[in-house]
């Protein structure tokens, strides 16, 4: 939610399309953005894993191109459709969709 926020907080919906047809343009080097925005969310989800919040056998990786998937979707959603609130999505991807991808690896 802190990620989307700075982007929401700090952006207009113009410099959020710009910043989409920036980073989804592979012709100028940024191809990085996204795996930089992966790693974070897997150095997040692998602290939780060290601190023994998931269990070993979590699939960090797996779920932190999944959920990077979902937050760049949500802005891309944003970019298209301008009366949807990237935040609401976000919650209602957190209430649905998180907490049965993550029930098999939280330590009991």
């Amino acid at each position: 939610m802190s990620y989307l926020k700075v982007v929401t907080d700090q952006s207009t919906l113009a410099m959020v399309r710009s910043w989409l047809r920036f980073i989804l343009d592979p012709s100028n080097g940024q191809i990085g953005k996204f795996e930089n925005d992966r790693r974070g969310i897997e150095r997040l989800l692998q602290g939780l894993v060290d601190h023994q919040r998931l269990t070993a056998s979590t699939p960090v990786a797996t779920i932190a191109n999944l959920l990077t998937v979902e937050l760049y979707g949500i802005l891309v959603a944003w970019g298209v459709d301008d009366q949807a609130s990237p935040e609401q999505r976000l919650r209602d991807y957190c209430d649905v969709a998180l907490g049965s991808m993550l029930a098999p690896y939280l330590v009991k």
